[in-house]
């Protein structure tokens, strides 16, 4: 096998639809600067010469971060420039006629949607396998849903890893504990699950119950993730984040105290004009916003520091507790990958005043008008 389990954490597909005036060089780099671990440069209706012209340069890029780059379906292309190697679908050559082509040291990966077409793929000396749309997906629109017990039973049968595409999000990746997938996209989910907690969290002023529980999920959450990350087959801690994820989306976390959610508000409004992943969204929104409102509620942002990330703030000050709080959520979401900036969802300057102006106001510490909301966006973007 060719490629690790580590390698298809963060898979990264390239989609011209998202650009939004950036070129797809600058999009793929960000993706290598926010934690991708595998590049597929994805071009269906591009002259192959062209294709060649593109994918040069940015596989020099991706090699600069040490990360793999496969080129969707076109093995001519792949051999052309000396690609890591290629992912083929069922209507394309077969993966043993590509492993001829382009030795035994690339990376064949082969979309697979039963039991008989994952065998079958692996027997022809497949690296990996991509199975999905598990839940569709907007990136693909003849893609259609997969049952869940049809994804188990092609992890079960293979001994290649298999990654989980399309769709999956905080709320339905529940339905995947259990399985063998190596290399799904949980990560926004993850803090997803850590900012519905968050929301919950930062407001009142009441020594209250739940704030302790809503530590000690988030702790948890943080723990886990990061044995996750390092070993996306640790049983033990993907179930944890999954029972982490049941928590902070039920109604306990939330139970005899204020709450805030304008982070949500922002970033549902945010999705609406990009479409960008949900949790993807939130981690970009979450730092700006927690800056802006820490002055308001700044005891519970110390104890964030302290409870949570167990930093020492009995020398600091208020506001440098505070900082140091949100500094750590900060390099927590580094850990992740996840963007944290407006631009690398796909936003412009323009939309801002549209999704400020059109954002639900509210918020737990400060009362959000629209312009405080703009505001946020802008340090975002």
């Amino acid at each position: 096998m060719n490629i690790s389990r580590e390698q298809l954490i963060l898979y990264a597909v390239t989609d011209r639809s998202w650009l939004n005036g950036r070129t797809l060089y600058e999009q793929v780099e960000e993706a290598l600067e926010g934690g991708t671990t595998l590049v597929q440069l994805r071009e269906k209706n591009m002259p192959d010469k062209d294709f060649i012209n593109e994918a040069v340069p940015i596989m020099e890029l991706c090699h600069r971060y040490n990360v793999p780059l496969i080129i969707n379906d076109r093995v001519n292309v792949a051999a052309e420039i000396h690609a890591d190697g290629v992912h083929i679908g069922q209507s394309d050559m077969d993966a043993a006629k590509a492993r001829k082509i382009l030795g035994p040291d690339s990376i064949i990966g082969v979309t697979a949607k039963t039991v008989e077409q994952a065998l079958k793929a692996q027997a022809e000396g497949a690296d990996y396998l991509g199975s999905g749309a598990v839940f569709g997906t907007t990136t693909k629109s003849d893609a259609k849903p997969m049952d869940i017990d049809t994804l188990n039973a092609i992890c079960d049968s293979v001994d290649i890893p298999v990654v989980a595409i399309g769709g999956i999000n905080n709320d339905n990746v529940m339905k995947l504990s259990g399985s063998r997938i190596a290399g799904i996209a949980v990560v926004s989910g993850i803090f997803d699950t850590m900012s519905h907690l968050m929301e919950q969290y930062f407001s009142g002023t009441d020594d209250n119950t739940t704030d302790y529980l809503i530590e000690g999920v988030m702790r948890s959450l943080i723990h886990s993730a990061r044995i996750a990350l390092k070993n996306p087959e640790d049983y033990e801690a993907r179930s944890n984040i999954m029972w982490c994820a049941a928590i902070g989306l039920n109604t306990v976390t939330g139970l005899a105290k204020e709450q805030d959610w304008e982070v949500h508000m922002i970033e549902h409004q945010l999705g609406a004009y990009t479409d960008c992943a949900h949790g993807a969204g939130l981690a970009a929104i979450s730092i700006p916003y927690y800056k802006y409102i820490s002055p308001y509620g700044l005891d519970k942002f110390v104890r964030f520091a302290n409870n949570v990330w167990e930093i020492p703030t009995d020398t600091m000050t208020k506001e440098d507790a505070a900082n140091a709080g949100i500094e750590k959520l900060t390099a927590f979401i580094e850990e992740l990958g996840l963007p944290q900036t407006l631009r690398e969802l796909g936003a412009t300057e323009a939309m801002l005043p549209l999704i400020a102006n059109s954002t639900v106001q509210g918020g737990g510490y400060k009362h959000m008008t629209a312009d405080d909301i703009l505001n946020v966006l802008k340090a975002c973007y």
